[in-house]
């Protein structure tokens, strides 16, 4: 990619959750000079963010992620709920590309399972995290079950969007310290 970049700031959404997230996050002025890619492996979806004007990356074509996306960037958050399937293997393979191949600091800004999501899902989350702090990767992690101490009206109906919110609040401050 050789397009100049307005700023040394990079957002990816990866996997449903994370491309929802930076969609909103998108919309804010805080990050009116960041670039985003959403990162995903189903193509509708993809297809769908490609028609809002996203960039977009298919996670199904092996491609050298690095090489996709870090010219000029100092930070690239990977954004993404752990305990699925795209966003917890994907997040892993980036955050490797990067540390293993540039100077870029990665940080991980990921939602882990509620416990109605089962144990496996929070098995692969757990298993995503310990791979990222073995490769010393900074994570900053919300467990969505700490949203049930923190709101009283927090249900199924409307936890993920509750989740949601707080990784984007979490990013839009990590935003506004950045010099």
């Amino acid at each position: 990619m050789t397009e100049k970049r307005k700023t040394n700031t990079l957002i990816v959404g990866i996997g449903g959750a994370g491309c929802n997230i930076v969609q909103s996050i998108s919309l804010s002025p805080l990050t009116k000079d960041a670039d985003f890619i959403m990162a995903d492996t189903d193509d509708l979806h993809l297809d769908q963010l490609k028609t809002k004007g996203f960039k977009t990356l298919d996670c199904n074509e092996k491609t050298n992620f690095v090489d996709f996306f870090t010219t000029g960037l100092n930070r690239v958050f990977l954004v993404g709920g752990l305990g699925g399937k795209t966003a917890t293997q994907f997040v892993v393979e980036i955050a490797k590309d990067i540390k293993n191949r540039t100077a870029i600091e990665a940080i991980v800004i990921a939602t882990l399972p509620f416990n109605f999501e089962g144990d496996n899902c929070a098995m692969k989350a757990h298993t995503a995290v310990e791979i990222l702090k073995a490769l010393d990767v900074e994570c900053i992690l919300l467990p969505n079950d700490n949203l049930l101490e923190k709101y009283s009206d927090v249900n199924m109906f409307n936890a993920f969007q509750m989740s949601d919110q707080e990784v984007k609040r979490i990013i839009l401050a990590e935003m506004e310290s950045q010099p």
